[in-house]
């Protein structure tokens, strides 16, 4: 299941050029130092698993009240507790027919199409709008 539902936010994440909107881009700026720092390293780790296989994830930390972002191995190996908002597909069978063994151009080219009104929605979704999601401290 786990593998069915990161390929769905993989998919729903392609689209077309676009930018964070304002909660998201807030978010990544408040956790990341900025948006270009968050890029920075969630293209670093994309590219780290050109040739291997795995997932990069943005993912949201209700426990941390943050976003992060991680690298799984596989499908199972995923932040506990947290919700992906957006995942980069590193396995070879994404990449290979169009980019063959430029796995950085295939990250490039992810980077360059995210339909980010989609990760904002589900961020929004799952922090309620607050960035605060499941957090009932004070």
């Amino acid at each position: 299941m786990n593998s069915m539902i990161l390929h769905e936010l993989f998919f729903d994440g392609l689209g077309d050029q676009s930018e964070p909107g304002p909660a998201l881009r807030d978010a990544l700026a408040r956790d990341f130092g900025s948006l270009e720092r968050w890029r920075s390293e969630f293209v670093a780790m994309g590219k780290a698993l050109g040739g291997g296989s795995g997932w990069v994830l943005l993912s949201w930390s209700p426990r941390d009240r943050k976003l992060v972002n991680q690298w799984a191995s596989d499908h199972c190996h995923t932040l506990a507790g947290g919700t992906p908002i957006l995942a980069l597909d590193m396995y070879e069978h994404s990449y290979h027919i169009d980019f063959g063994a430029k796995a950085a151009s295939y990250v490039d080219t992810f980077m360059d199409v995210i339909r980010w009104n989609n990760v904002e929605r589900i961020f929004v979704q799952t922090t309620n709008g607050r960035g605060t999601a499941g957090d009932t401290r004070q």
